[in-house]
Order: C-alpha cells, then sequence, then structure tokens
C-alpha cells in the first residue's frame, strides 16, 4: 500500500529505534525526529500508518507500538513492555510498593506471560558470577513466594536488600545458598522471599569496559 513521504518517514525511524534498542521510540521522539512539533500532528501519522496496516497500537499503553509491515516486507516486530524496577524492599510488603521508575524491556525477552506481575532490580555484589550475574546488572525476577528446589529466588535480608539465591529443600528445612558458598542452614521462619528470577538484562557500555 502506498505510503507517503512522511509516513515512510516516520515508520523508517520506528522501524530504526525498534532495531537498535528493541522499544519503540516515543510520541515525543517520533516528532522530534521527523520534524513535526505538535503531538497531535505525530498521533495523525501513526493513525494513518495503522489504518493502512503497517503498524498496530495498544490503546492502553501510550508507548506500545507494534511494527506489522515494514513497507517491505511482511516482518513483524514485538512489543516493549514497562517493567517497574524496584530499589527498597520490605519482608512481608508487596515489592511494587518502592517503584522507582519503568524500564521498558521486548516481549520477546521475557519467557513468561505479560500478564504475571513482573519486577526489576540491581544485583549488588558478585556472589551469582558464575551464573553470570553481575554487579549492577538488571534481574528480571516474577512475583512469588513460592519456589521448586534448585530455582533462583530474590530473597530478602534483614537490611531490606534484595539477594539472588539458590533455594534448596531438606527433610532438615529449606536452605538458601549462593553459587560463591556452601549450603548454609536457615530456618524457614526466617526467608523471605520476593520472587523467583526469569532473566538478566546488562548495559552494553558495562561489558565493553570490562574487555
Amino acid at each position: 500500500m502506498y505510503l507517503t513521504p512522511r509516513q515512510r518517514e516516520v515508520l523508517d525511524f520506528i522501524n530504526k529505534e525498534v532495531q537498535l534498542k528493541g522499544y519503540p521510540p516515543s510520541v515525543r521522539e517520533i516528532g522530534k525526529a521527523v520534524g513535526l512539533s505538535s503531538s497531535a500532528s505525530v498521533h495523525s501519522q501513526l493513525a494513518k500508518l495503522e489504518e493502512k496496516g503497517f503498524i498496530r497500537k495498544d490503546p492502553i499503553k501510550s508507548r506500545t507500538i507494534e511494527v506489522i509491515n515494514n513497507g517491505e516486507l511482511n516482518a513483524k516486530t514485538g512489543k516493549g513492555i514497562p517493567i517497574p524496577l524496584v530499589d527498597i524492599f520490605s519482608p512481608g510488603q508487596a515489592v511494587f510498593q518502592s517503584i522507582k521508575e519503568y524500564l521498558i524491556i521486548p516481549e520477546q525477552l521475557i519467557n513468561t506471560p505479560i500478564e504475571d506481575k513482573l519486577f526489576l532490580f540491581q544485583a549488588k555484589g558478585n556472589d551469582m558470577l558464575k551464573l553470570g550475574i553481575l554487579d549492577g546488572d538488571y534481574v528480571l525476577a516474577r512475583q512469588q513466594q513460592v519456589a521448586l528446589n534448585g530455582e533462583l529466588v530474590v530473597s530478602i535480608s534483614n537490611n531490606n536488600q534484595p539477594n539472588i539465591n539458590r533455594l534448596f529443600k531438606s527433610e532438615k528445612g529449606v536452605y538458601l545458598t549462593t553459587e560463591e558458598s556452601a549450603i548454609n542452614g536457615v530456618s524457614f521462619k526466617d526467608i523471605h522471599i520476593a520472587g523467583k528470577v526469569i532473566g538478566v538484562h546488562r548495559k552494553l557500555n558495562k561489558i565493553l569496559s570490562k574487555v
């Protein structure tokens, strides 16, 4: 289907941002890139692209744009999903009471139903270095208070800091370990589990700085 030069410019910019970042640009970013000063003008262009079958917008999530036709191939790119970044934890309280900001994660990188209660936090220390989890990594977790034997969980320490541990169960009780330490007994009443680890995300500049 025919695209006007401006529609092509908008679509190309969205495609480029999705390929570079893994998630679509905001309305403000699109307007700045293509020279549209008002958000209404950008929304008008997006509406035309959606009408012509090139993109699909989520009516609930303002920053979710799915490219279903890039103008050349019938290629489909995924959505960017906003996930809350949490920085303070309290045993017995919902982790979402301390949301710092939202980070956009590509839907393809979330190997769980997006309806689940997901959250992110930054790892501290190198206890999970053998698993490839470094200090400062963004750890993606699903909120839950139970886990299977051997699974990685987010436990909460006495100083309200999140820890990444592997959970083990035995006849003597429940144990939390790190990859760097031997199994150490912890009574069940002292264990506070906030979620299960399902992914890790790292900034590129952090990887390059270690090369």
